[in-house]
């Protein structure tokens, strides 16, 4: 299955293991569905995200994109919406989440690393990068909010306006990630913060968890309240810009 849960005691492992694990219409929805086959397990107490050989995630899949925009455009919005959803669903999500980034992370799957509580990567290969500078592609509300307000601003002006790719040192360096270690290494060290992101076997009481980040990032909630509005008028769809490039 190109993206599944796997269980590690009480720690959720979501893989994504579909090649470049570019983003269309089907990803997303396979993602979404394990967020919810994780949020309806009451056992896990955390979750970590993984990607697969050299790549966490490139992206946007421009190429199925551009082949739908003309003829099946509203699979294409709901993609955007339901994308939108993800980012939202991961910066609110009810348990410790931590993005284990394997390899390279570019434009929106560096989004969906951003929206993790932890970001701890793989030192020896791969770039986190937000190209959208020099492909000409424009930023949603919700995604320049979870730049400024998740990330230092020196940071941001290398990361979003210059689209300069960071190595892990230098991703830890600007404050971007939060740590680097072997590939060897990477997957128990982001479980051993898990379990104390999660401080103890019960685990943090999840409605509570879910009111804080609910409180601090009272602006996602704002922003995916815009952003949806928008995206349901095809006259204020970004895809025209998408389709043109590619990440």
């Amino acid at each position: 299955m190109p993206y599944y849960v796997e269980e590690r005691g009480r720690i959720a492992i979501l893989h994504f293991n579909e090649g470049e694990n570019r983003l269309n219409y089907y990803s997303v929805k396979s993602i979404l569905k394990c967020l919810d086959e994780i949020e309806a397990n009451l056992d896990f107490t955390a979750m970590i995200t993984l990607g697969h050989d050299k790549y966490f995630t490139l992206g946007l899949d421009l190429d199925w994109i551009g082949e739908n925009m003309s003829t099946n455009f509203h699979l294409t919005q709901q993609f955007t919406q339901d994308l939108s959803t993800l980012y939202y669903r991961l910066i609110t999500f009810p348990i410790p989440t931590i993005a284990a980034i394997n390899g390279h992370a570019y434009g929106a799957g560096t989004f969906i690393a951003l929206c993790h509580d932890m970001l701890i990567m793989r030192e020896d290969r791969g770039y986190f990068c937000l190209p959208e500078a020099k492909l000409t592609l424009p930023f949603r509300s919700e995604m320049t909010r979870v730049l400024v307000r998740k990330r230092i601003p020196l940071s941001i002006q290398s990361t979003a306006l210059l689209s300069f790719p960071f190595s892990a040192a230098d991703a830890l360096k600007y404050s971007i990630i939060h740590a680097h270690c072997p590939l060897s290494k990477l997957l128990d060290t982001c479980r051993e913060q898990a379990e104390r992101l999660a401080g103890s076997k019960k685990g943090l009481d999840r409605d509570n968890l879910k009111r804080i980040k609910l409180g601090v990032f009272d602006w996602a909630t704002i922003a995916y309240s815009e952003d949806q509005k928008d995206l349901s008028n095809p006259k204020k769809s970004s895809f025209s810009a998408y389709s043109k490039s590619k990440l």
